[in-house]
């Protein structure tokens, strides 16, 4: 749902956004969350209020930072250059598979390992482009949604 109301951009006009704001806003989603009052619990976290702009970017309470040297540490807490992204996994028909760490999933061309993940870098821009034979992505190992 959040994912949709970002493709509307943001737009309470739209179906998505109004959802997401009418989800937010019971009591079954109110936060705090992360030590935000005004981050829903357990939903992605959309729109703040402009007076709240101040005490959300001098908040602590998350204290991951990143940067864009090549060796920052992966430890947590601590500076980090690569983004770590944890994927939902689903079946075809809809079977919840439980969370995985991104690798390689969503890479169709994986002729330059090395290069695969160079998009999670932090402050990089990546582009790949190559050819494949369509045939094998329907004789791969079974769909698995993201």
């Amino acid at each position: 749902l959040g994912n949709l109301c970002a493709l509307n951009d943001f737009d309470l006009t739209t179906q998505p956004c109004q959802r997401y704001e009418s989800l937010a806003a019971s009591t079954a989603f109110r936060g705090p969350t992360n030590g935000f009052s005004e981050w829903p619990a357990y939903l992605p976290w959309l729109y703040y209020r402009k007076d709240d702009m101040a005490g959300i970017v001098q908040n602590e309470a998350l204290t991951t930072t990143y940067s864009f040297a090549k060796d920052a540490s992966s430890g947590g807490g601590g500076e980090q250059s690569q983004l770590r992204l944890v994927l939902a996994r689903y079946s075809v028909d809809g079977d919840f598979l439980g969370y995985k760490d991104l690798e390689d999933e969503l890479q169709l061309c994986k002729d330059r390992p090395r290069s695969m993940l160079d998009f999670l870098r932090f402050g990089t821009s990546h582009e790949v482009r190559c050819r494949f034979d369509v045939s094998s992505l329907l004789q791969a190992a079974p769909t698995v949604l993201y």
